[in-house]
C-alpha cells in the first residue's frame, strides 16, 4: 500500500513537471493586476472621479509592501505563515501535522487543520487552482516551490498582500481596509 501510494505521488510529480506552466515573473503579474476601479485624476493627482467596472470582485491600485501597514503585514504573517521568511514555500512539518489529524478532524466535524504557507495560498490565486483534492494540493506544493525559488520573500508578500481574497469580493489589503474600515492600507 505505501509503495503504491509512492508510485502514484511520483507519476503525479512527473506529470506536474512535465506540464507545469512557466512561473510568472513578478512584474508580469504586478503589471496584468485588475483594478475593479477606474480614476480619473486631475493634473497635480487629485481624484476627480471614479468609476467601479467589475461589480463581481473590489480590487483597488497595486500596493507596494512599502505602503502597507507594517503592523498588519506582521500580523498577517503571524496569523498565516509565521515560518514565512524560514521556508522554501512550504512547512512540511504542518503539512504532516494536517495529514495526520484529517482523519480525526472528519470524524469529529471539526475544520480541518490549515497547512497553506502565504506563498501556497498566492500560486492558488495566480494558477487559480480550484481544486481542493489531493492533485490540486500538490499542484499547490509544487508551483510554491518553483516560485519560492524565482520570486523574494519580499516580492511573494507584496503580491500576496494584492491578489489575495480577504473578504467576500474584497481582493488585496486595499481593498478589504478601505472596505472594512473605511482607511487605506
Amino acid at each position: 500500500l505505501i509503495f503504491f501510494g509512492v508510485f502514484i505521488l511520483g507519476l503525479v510529480g512527473f506529470s506536474l513537471t512535465r506540464s507545469a506552466k512557466n512561473i510568472p515573473s513578478f512584474e508580469m503579474i504586478k503589471r496584468q493586476y485588475p483594478s475593479s476601479e477606474t480614476v480619473l485624476l486631475s493634473s497635480n493627482g487629485e481624484e476627480i472621479s471614479s468609476h467601479r467596472f467589475d461589480e463581481k470582485k473590489r480590487s483597488f491600485r497595486w500596493q507596494s509592501a512599502e505602503q502597507v501597514s507594517p503592523t498588519f503585514v506582521q500580523k498577517l504573517i503571524q496569523q498565516e505563515d509565521r515560518y514565512f521568511y524560514s521556508h522554501k514555500g512550504i512547512v512540511w512539518l504542518s503539512l504532516a501535522k494536517a495529514l495526520l489529524l484529517a482523519p480525526h478532524s472528519i470524524v469529529e466535524g471539526h475544520p480541518l487543520r490549515g497547512a497553506s504557507t502565504i506563498t501556497m495560498q498566492l500560486v492558488k490565486k495566480i494558477f487559480a487552482i480550484t481544486s481542493k483534492s489531493v492533485f490540486g494540493k500538490i499542484q499547490q506544493l509544487y508551483f510554491a516551490y518553483k516560485v519560492e525559488k524565482v520570486w523574494s520573500k519580499q516580492q511573494i508578500l507584496e503580491a500576496y498582500l494584492n491578489i489575495v481574497d480577504f473578504r467576500g469580493e474584497l481582493r488585496g489589503v486595499e481593498a478589504a481596509s478601505l472596505g472594512l474600515f473605511q482607511k487605506s492600507s
